[in-house]
């Protein structure tokens, strides 16, 4: 079935399949026109009533009494609704003698032609009997505030209608709903859904699907609908509106609740000003610190009583600049690793002692350790960061200042080894380990490989090192006499160098 609109900003009602409407009473519908004397349109309700109608009289049993819906039906797929034709009931008008019917009336999407009804008429379009008109019942749409911001279930009823309610919505205000008894009863984008409304009163009404947000249709935006509205925070919650304008709805208007503050205004929208207990605490601050005193406000004029922040010098054990500790300044070393304690004797004389405090938060300044701890008076850094790169060519260190690691090259000619299978490498100076001469291995009797060292080898087998120390057989193999390892290589019939 085809539904009223696609979505909330298109609300525009369709028609279904082969509907027809056969207006009937048309005696008393002209005799209830016929009173009406005068040329001037006048509006009551979202209808424009007027004698202002085409040449016949309104529904004009000759011409107008049938009202038609051309319906095409798609091979492939569902119904296809013509547009209306000009006249027509959901033709866009601006006065009645546009209409047909001789009816111009407000819809969501602005005004739109109707047509006379007995007791149908297309889906989402019901029969009304026409706001201060005796006996006469035209179409009029179901939905018209559906979804538009509201302040209460008046603004969500039509002409003669009931039973939609203003929703509320919390602090983003309150929006009309529209009764029903099961989704089919909603347009498009709607769902019926249960409500308690206050008073614990229980009813159907539908909703956006899914909890989308409502927004304004063009009758909203025509006459700034209004929903009221909050700004809620820890502090409290302020009140304010919201209107339809041709933008869209706006933001709420509210004011941000803040701590209530003595200025005579109500800071935290308790409907209360000032509102302060006796001797409450207050702040007295200056360039040493802030210290609690007692506080009176009277007509928006605070008064705080109490002693100002001095420095805290004096060995007395009063914490004078209210910062939390005792006569820190009175035996100060600057050591954040002792705990500084002073005493006076009784001429007032003060001695100064200096414990050591290894549970103190200490800073050694060195960003490349990782944990700082006072140990026996000094702050020492552990848990160091490692830099290695990995290349014996590069020196690795970490840099105090930023924390991170720096690889600087080693000086030329620094020894390094890279590959198992050479000997004599050396540090070029720009980072990189050179040179070196291929190591010669030879097969022991007993199985392995050992480097060239003179020994005779029985089978007269060399090897050759590949990655990492592999040795691999070099396969020139006499066994009827022996060559002295490191001389060369066997071949046969001969004992002589590699190749």
């Amino acid at each position: 079935m085809t539904r009223a609109s696609d979505s909330y900003a298109d609300r525009t009602p369709t028609r279904t399949a082969n509907a027809r409407g056969l207006v009937m009473g048309l005696s008393v519908l002209l005799a209830g026109l016929g009173a009406c004397a005068a040329h001037d349109n006048v509006e009551k309700d979202g209808v424009i009533a007027t004698d202002d109608v085409p040449d016949g009289g309104p529904l004009d049993p000759d011409t107008s009494d049938v009202v038609e819906f051309e319906v095409q039906l798609d091979a492939d797929g569902p119904e296809v609704v013509e547009p209306p034709k000009p006249g027509e009931l959901g033709y866009p008008c601006t006065d009645n003698l546009a209409c047909n019917s001789g009816f111009c009336i407000q819809t969501s999407d602005g005004r739109q032609c109707t047509r006379a009804c007995i007791d149908e008429c297309p889906e989402n379009w019901e029969c009304r009997q026409s706001p201060g008109q005796d006996a006469i019942y035209i179409c009029l749409p179901r939905f018209i505030n559906l979804c538009d911001p509201c302040k209460a279930s008046a603004d969500c009823n039509g002409p003669g209608q009931s039973g939609n309610y203003c929703l509320p919505g919390g602090d983003n205000g309150s929006f009309c709903g529209a009764g029903c008894d099961s989704n089919e009863d909603c347009p498009n984008d709607f769902t019926c859904n249960d409500q308690t409304l206050v008073g614990g009163l229980a009813v159907k009404q539908c909703m956006p699907t899914g909890g989308a947000a409502c927004t304004c249709s063009p009758y909203a935006k025509q006459r700034l609908a209004a929903t009221n509205c909050a700004v809620t925070n820890d502090d409290g919650s302020c009140d304010g509106t919201r209107f339809c304008l041709q933008q869209g709805l706006s933001l709420c208007d509210a004011a941000t609740p803040f701590p209530e503050s003595c200025d005579g205004l109500d800071n935290n929208c308790d409907e209360r000003v000032d509102e302060f207990a006796p001797d409450y605490v207050c702040n007295i601050t200056n360039d040493i610190g802030t210290c609690p005193g007692r506080g009176t406000c009277v007509e928006g004029v605070e008064t705080c009583e109490g002693r100002e922040a001095r420095l805290d010098n004096n060995c007395d054990g009063i914490d004078d600049d209210c910062d939390g500790e005792t006569d820190e300044d009175a035996c100060n070393d600057g050591n954040v690793c002792t705990r500084d304690v002073c005493s006076q004797d009784a001429d007032g004389a003060t001695t100064c002692t200096y414990v050591a405090d290894n549970d103190a938060i200490c800073d050694d300044g060195n960003l490349c350790t990782a944990v700082d701890r006072c140990q026996n008076r000094v702050c020492a850094g552990s848990s160091p960061i490692v830099c290695d790169d990995n290349n014996p060519c590069t020196i690795d260190a970490c840099d105090p200042v930023t924390g991170q690691c720096a690889f600087a090259p080693s000086p030329a000619n620094t020894a390094c080894n890279t590959n198992l299978c050479t000997v004599g490498e050396f540090c070029d100076g720009a980072g990189d380990c050179v040179g070196g001469t291929p190591k010669i291995y030879v097969k022991k009797s007993l199985g392995g490989c050992i480097e060239d060292g003179g020994t005779f080898h029985e089978d007269c087998q060399s090897f050759q090192c590949v990655g990492q120390g592999v040795c691999v057989p070099n396969h020139h193999e006499r066994r009827d006499f022996d060559c002295r390892v490191g001389a060369g290589t066997c071949s046969p019939g001969r004992c002589g160098t590699d190749g």
